[in-house]
């Protein structure tokens, strides 16, 4: 019985160790009813994020990066922004954000040329900056993005959790590599 008891203990153990938190109360690899449920709960918190400076940013329900049945990651939006901002008002986001970030001790990975600029940003590149919370387990991506219906743009931040991102980076380049090994 004790055998059973101690072993029972090390399993949770182990589990709560290894979850990752990406934002409040969603973690990593947790299971989308769990997920949906801890949104469902705390909607509000997560519909108004609010960092320095009147920057508000929101995570919906659809917004969140659910594979095989698992939370993955999330994708932040700003807020009231369903049309896209204009170019000075992402420029905005992005500077503000970012310096809310580093003032919480993150650090920049990948920093892309004209990455807080959307109308000069290249939008093929693969990311735009990234920063590396100082536990180095989260990693925040904020990008920006054209919305060419609306002549717009918005801003994205994605929470993911660093292994994930560095895995993510790998399967891109080996899925390149075999596109271009096959000839076309």
């Amino acid at each position: 019985m004790k055998k059973l008891l101690f072993f029972l203990l090390a399993f949770l153990y182990i589990n709560i160790i290894s979850a990752q938190p990406l934002f409040r109360g969603l973690v990593y690899d947790m299971p989308r009813k769990k997920a949906y449920k801890e949104y469902k709960r705390h909607r509000s918190d997560y519909i108004n994020i609010r960092m320095d400076q009147g920057i508000v940013w929101s995570v919906y329900k659809h917004n969140m990066s659910i594979c095989h049945g698992k939370l993955k990651g999330l994708m932040l939006v700003p807020r009231s922004t369903s049309i896209g901002m204009s170019h000075v008002m992402g420029k905005e986001y992005l500077d503000k954000s970012f310096q809310f970030l580093i003032n919480r001790g993150y650090t920049i990975w990948r920093e892309p040329k004209n990455w807080n600029d959307p109308l000069y940003f290249n939008r093929n590149n693969a990311s735009g900056i990234v920063l590396v919370s100082p536990s180095k387990h989260t990693t925040v991506e904020l990008r920006p993005t054209y919305i060419a219906s609306t002549n717009n743009f918005t801003i994205t931040l994605m929470i993911n959790t660093f292994r994930n991102y560095i895995d993510e980076g790998k399967n891109r380049y080996s899925y390149k590599r075999k596109k271009d090994d096959t000839g076309f």
